[in-house]
């Protein structure tokens, strides 16, 4: 009964650490943040995405969130907000623009040119080309199709009860029991 106690409380706390940190209400705005997060690694270090990195204190997460949370409350488009992390933001937004109050204080001054200049390509959660996914399912394939042919040859050469025993001695068999009969 403890063992069952105790698996339920780490699972339930597993789930409950998965959760994300946004000011939003509007669930259309709460679906964007979450979309975002989910493409958007977090630059703390811990290589997952924005959405599930769950660092309490000093996180780079932190500001990233509070970047998403009012670009999106302020009517900005999703396209925009993801290019901004993956291309860099305008100098002068990043500079005077309140999303970034909390990424210019003195704490967080040092992720300031990474806003600017942006994460690039590594700081996506998933690469643009689906080739890695292409390449995977058609070597699973091919490993597939490997294994049914070793399958399908080894039926095939699996000895044939009937036929181990040569005609003459079948013959003789065969008269006997029909003899019995």
């Amino acid at each position: 009964m403890i063992k069952k106690a105790a698996f339920i409380l780490l699972f339930a706390g597993s789930v409950f650490a998965q959760s994300t940190h946004s000011k939003l209400k509007d669930p259309d705005l709460l679906k964007k943040f979450q979309d975002i997060s989910n493409k958007i690694l977090c630059t703390c270090g811990c290589n997952l995405p924005l959405y599930y990195c769950n660092h309490i204190g000093h996180c780079n997460g932190w500001p990233m969130r509070q970047i998403i949370d009012e670009l999106l409350a302020e009517g900005k488009s999703q396209k925009f907000i993801e290019d901004g992390f993956i291309k860099g933001f305008p100098s002068e937004m990043v500079d005077n623009h309140k999303a970034f109050t909390l990424a210019r204080s003195e704490q967080y001054s040092y992720l300031v040119p990474m806003f600017k200049k942006g994460l690039g390509e590594a700081g996506k959660t998933e690469p643009d080309s689906k080739w890695p996914q292409i390449l995977a399912a058609l070597t699973g394939l091919v490993f597939l199709g490997v294994y049914m042919l070793y399958i399908r040859n080894k039926i095939r050469t699996k000895p044939n009860p009937d036929s181990s025993i040569d005609s003459e001695t079948r013959n003789e068999i065969l008269k006997k029991i029909e003899k019995e009969d």
